[in-house]
């Protein structure tokens, strides 16, 4: 009779041993690397359409470039175009400027809509091919990203075709 509970008892221990192992596992492969990205951001322009913000998020394997765009017109769009360019500057040995590229959101309906600033935010990665003799500086990511180049696009559902260009 007692040697139901004895192993009752050991699976209990054995589960609970195997829930802590686990728990190591992930913090020690999961969370210690998800902290060690760097990040810098930059508000670039601001008016009444647009609010355009840029981002850099690197380590010694990647380097993330992204453009964060909120419409702020109360317009309707068809589309949005953004072409961010991260290829301005100077980066630091080792480092690849992620891939200028060409961004496309679309209204879903002919009467257009207002797109939602995750449906006009856009990101590329640059996978590293070896690791940099150093880390870039949060001060070396802000001189890039005072540099960073933004072309912002859009058709309202009137026909009247905008364009933005960071810095002017």
């Amino acid at each position: 009779m007692n040697g139901g509970k004895v192993r009752g008892w050991t699976a209990v221990l054995k589960l609970k041993l195997l829930v802590l192992y686990l728990g190591i596992l992930l913090f020690a492969f999961g969370c210690s690397e998800s902290n060690s990205k760097n990040t810098v951001s930059k508000d670039c322009f601001s008016n009444e359409d647009w609010e355009i913000k840029a981002v850099l998020q690197w380590d010694e394997k990647e380097v993330m470039g992204k453009i964060e765009a909120g419409y702020l017109g109360q317009e309707p769009l068809e589309f949005v175009v953004i072409e961010p360019k991260f290829n301005v500057g100077k980066w630091p040995e080792g480092y690849i400027p992620p891939h200028s590229g060409k961004y496309t959101w679309n209204a879903e309906k002919p009467e257009g809509s207002i797109p939602d600033a995750m449906e006009t935010s856009c990101m590329s990665i640059s996978i590293l091919p070896q690791k940099p003799s150093r880390i870039m500086s949060g001060a070396e990511a802000a001189e890039i990203l005072e540099k960073v180049k933004v072309k912002v696009q859009w058709k309202t559902v009137n026909g009247e075709l905008k364009t933005i260009n960071v810095p002017n």
